[in-house]
């Protein structure tokens, strides 16, 4: 067998599962969605930071924009960090079941 295919055939179901973990957490893990709600909240606050994430590009900001954009990036960063959190939690208990069952 191909090993290329092999390893991405691997990746694609990780990546599944991974995708699967993630969108069962949104609807149930607490911190998860205050982190999410802190994002969109920040993003609310001004529409020019909103669109200077959206677009990626450089832009002139005032201070209480500035304010508005460090706001958003540590609320998106606690996002990240609870998604590892429970990826990491997912692997934990996966490996567990697999013990228990090998042993």
């Amino acid at each position: 067998m191909n090993d290329s295919f092999t390893s991405l055939a691997v990746t694609e179901d990780f990546e599944d599962e991974i995708s699967r973990t993630l969108a069962g957490a949104n609807k149930r893990d607490q911190k998860l969605m205050e982190a999410q709600k802190r994002v969109s909240e920040a993003l609310a606050k001004s529409e020019k930071v909103s669109d200077l994430i959206d677009s990626e590009k450089a832009a002139p900001l005032t201070v209480e924009e500035c304010k508005v954009l460090v706001e958003y990036l540590l609320a998106e960063n606690e996002v990240i960090l609870n998604q590892y959190r429970i990826c990491y939690l997912k692997g934990l208990r996966d490996g567990i079941t697999v013990n228990r069952i090998v042993d």
